[in-house]
């Protein structure tokens, strides 16, 4: 049995996991309870030259630190599915998806814009 470490999102990690099959492939779930204990899964696995495989966000430090190698999903998103079935609980037949990708909006004030200068609002808008 080989872990699927992970900061546990019940719903879509049960379901991901249920469409994939995952658990025919020898995996199991484990929930680390929060992002530090996941963080610190990852690093133990690397301290000890042990393999770790997980879901993990980006852009993050932890990723910069330690050299990971981003697995493909095998699949494009596939919304409707997500929306009907991955992100209800109990959904009976779930379907392979990739993860949606999130978006990033950088909001300032009227007053920082002003005051922060175009270097600082360039940055900003990249």
């Amino acid at each position: 049995m080989v872990d699927l470490l992970l900061l546990y999102l019940p719903t879509r990690t049960e379901q991901l996991f249920k469409a994939y099959k995952a658990d025919a492939a020898g995996f199991s779930i484990v929930d680390t309870g929060s992002g530090p204990a996941l963080d610190g899964s990852l690093a133990k696995a690397h301290q000890r030259k042990k393999g770790w495989l997980g879901h993990y966000w980006a852009p993050s430090a932890l990723l910069a630190k330690y050299e990971m190698v981003k697995l493909g999903i095998g699949v494009p998103i596939d919304q409707k599915g997500w929306a009907s079935c991955i992100t209800v609980a109990n959904c009976p037949n779930p379907t392979p998806s990739a993860w949606p990708v999130d978006h990033v909006y950088t909001l300032v004030s009227t007053r920082f814009y002003k005051k922060a200068g175009p270097d600082v609002v360039q940055y900003l808008q990249k």
